[in-house]
């Protein structure tokens, strides 16, 4: 089997950072923009907002399960995570970060199939911050954590040629956003929800 651990910093110089404003006249007529077009409207901006850190850890593990009986040999089990711990301006763009991610699973391998059951975790992902009147400060636009699982199956019809299923979140978990600051209730957060269902790909694969 296979252990790693591991741990990491990333200093970042002119970052940048977004913003979310209401379209009010004075910014309509900074930027040139027609009240009667764009009133109602946000208008997101990208600034240098200063420096920011990452410092973070990753975890690995893979072992193939040779000790059990005859009967059940083929059987592995993986896991393997990131922790991230972010620092600098509250409006740093960090939307591509997902401070805590996950993912582990068991597959079967005999000479004719293979099955493996993957399980994927994601923390809740900050996005772009809400800033403007009436907005209480520190607040963001989410993606929603989710626990999905995926299931891949492949038979060797011969030794080039195979036929593989893939079935992406089985478990139908929704994609949903939402915005909130520490002080917005439970029940204020949620704004969309989108279902996209179980994804499928099924066909053949061969190698010559």
């Amino acid at each position: 089997g296979v252990v790693s651990l591991g741990a990491f910093r990333k200093d970042f110089s002119n970052f940048f950072g977004s913003t979310t404003l209401p379209a009010t006249p004075d910014l309509l007529a900074k930027y040139d923009l027609d009240p009667a077009l764009f009133q109602g409207y946000n208008i997101v901006t990208k600034t240098n907002i200063g420096d920011a850190q990452v410092t973070g850890m990753e975890f690995n593990y893979s072992q193939q399960l040779s000790m059990l009986p005859a009967f059940a040999r083929g059987v592995s089990v993986f896991a393997n995570g990131t922790s991230l711990h972010l620092s600098g301006p509250t409006t740093a763009d960090f939307n591509a970060f997902v401070p805590r991610n996950a993912n582990w699973g068991v597959s079967l391998n005999r000479p004719r199939y293979t099955i493996m059951l993957k399980w994927i975790y994601r923390a809740d992902q900050r996005l772009v911050a809400r800033t403007g009147t009436g907005v209480p400060p520190g607040d963001f636009q989410w993606l929603k954590g989710t626990l999905k699982l995926d299931v891949n199956a492949e038979y060797r019809l011969r030794k080039e040629i195979a036929l593989f299923v893939n079935a992406r979140n089985i478990t139908r978990e929704p994609y949903v956003l939402e915005y909130h600051s520490e002080t917005t209730p439970s029940y204020a957060r949620q704004y969309n929800t989108q279902d996209f269902g179980v994804q499928y790909a099924i066909g053949l694969k061969g190698r010559f």
